[in-house]
């Protein structure tokens, strides 16, 4: 399943999806966003198609176009991980002006401490 491009190196090629098979996966979820509780409008890959993800149903889950768009080519963990610490943290290490913390807990503290929160967010993708 690859053709070639222009530049004469390999490129991936995506399939076609039947109306059934996007409405499915539209549906899954109680059709709402896999990330959020909006309604789900697009597909998005799990593991996503740039980074070798399989363009099958296996690796496709309901979302929003707000929050497949702000994912991009991340797994839900680099996004969600992202977002939380670009709400929470500023580029050299200290939190951002009115979130309240824990004046002691460092960068490393606060990884840990969200990791129960990323893997509810893993289990609910795997749900889907």
């Amino acid at each position: 399943m690859c053709r070639r491009s222009r530049g004469n190196s390999l490129e991936r090629k995506r399939r076609r999806w039947r109306v059934w098979q996007w409405l499915c996966v539209l549906e899954a979820n109680g059709g709402t966003c896999t990330y959020c509780t909006r309604r789900s409008e697009v597909m998005d890959h799990v593991v996503p198609f740039a980074q070798g993800g399989a363009d099958d149903l296996s690796n496709l889950v309901p979302a929003c176009e707000r929050c497949n768009g702000s994912k991009g080519n991340r797994t839900p963990l680099e996004w969600w991980l992202s977002m939380f610490m670009r709400d929470h943290w500023d580029g050299n290490g200290t939190v951002h002006g009115g979130v309240r913390w824990n004046k002691e807990m460092t960068l490393r503290d606060l990884y840990l401490n969200r990791h129960e929160e990323a893997l509810a967010v893993l289990e609910n993708v795997e749900e889907v």
